[in-house]
């Protein structure tokens, strides 16, 4: 595990180590005036070079360096996928006829309404109520909901009976 430098607590001497994580220099004079104060005129001579005149800077402070980063791991070749061809751009309202009239040419029976048509897959799918059973009055006759599933084109792949109802029936649900 990395530790922060700088998350480090003092110790209870704060003269006597150094928290911010940068090692100080071995001569005290360059250590930014924490030790001994350098003799005025430059000392004894022999280090005119290190010799200060004034009051000594303070020392930069160290920024932290951040832990390096893992390796990255070797990316996957890309493999270009085939683009499907494109959709016939049919509208909703083309779709629900169609299927009204596919299921009514399949089955024989007279399509009455179209209940719902959604988007499915590569295609569409359509619920389609057909009249099943005519009767008088109107309100008896016996309808099924056929659920009409069809390629992009419109062009009927599938379908099912999914329910069976009297045309004055009420389904909340």
């Amino acid at each position: 595990m990395i530790q922060n430098p700088l998350s480090q607590t003092a110790p209870p001497d704060a003269d006597a180590a150094d928290t911010t994580g940068v090692a100080a220099p071995a001569d005290p004079a360059l250590a930014g005036g924490t030790g001994p104060a350098a003799p005025p005129g430059g000392g004894d001579g022999a280090h005119a070079d290190t010799a200060q005149s004034g009051p000594a800077a303070p020392a930069p402070a160290a920024t932290p360096t951040p832990a390096p980063a893992p390796p990255a791991a070797p990316a996957a070749p890309v493999t270009p996928q085939p683009e499907p061809p494109p959709k016939p751009a049919l509208t909703v309202v083309q779709v629900a006829q169609r299927a009204k009239q596919q299921l009514s040419q399949i089955t024989g029976l007279e399509a009455a309404t179209v209940s719902a048509v959604e988007a499915h897959e590569d295609g569409w799918k359509a619920y389609v109520n057909l009249v099943e059973l005519r009767r008088v009055p109107s309100t008896s006759d016996v309808l099924a909901t056929y659920e009409a599933i069809t390629d992009a084109a419109g062009e009927l792949v599938n379908y099912r009976r999914i329910r069976r109802f009297l045309r004055g029936q009420v389904n909340d649900g």
